[in-house]
């Protein structure tokens, strides 16, 4: 791991862990907002992070599925969420 690994590390954790803005973690680093903004792209490329979006929506959807399936179940579901 390089000193740019690093850095960018260091920067994916403020922003991301601790919720700082991009010019907030470039104070605490001591660098540009330029290079924070770099630094987040490195990290992301590299794989250092990960975002995760939970959609109750889909979720849901999924639960109706698994119980047609375990029912045997069939129907279209409506908007409201019941079967039509």
């Amino acid at each position: 791991m390089d000193a740019r690994d690093e850095q960018a590390l260091d920067a994916v954790k403020l922003y991301y862990g601790t919720g700082l803005s991009q010019g907030e973690v470039a104070q605490r680093l001591g660098l540009s907002r330029p290079t924070v903004s770099k630094l987040i792209q490195h990290g992301k490329d590299r794989g250092y992070v990960s975002i995760q979006i939970h959609d109750p929506r889909e979720q849901e959807s999924s639960l109706a599925t698994e119980l047609c399936n375990a029912f045997g179940l069939s129907g279209r579901l409506r908007s409201s969420g019941g079967f039509a």
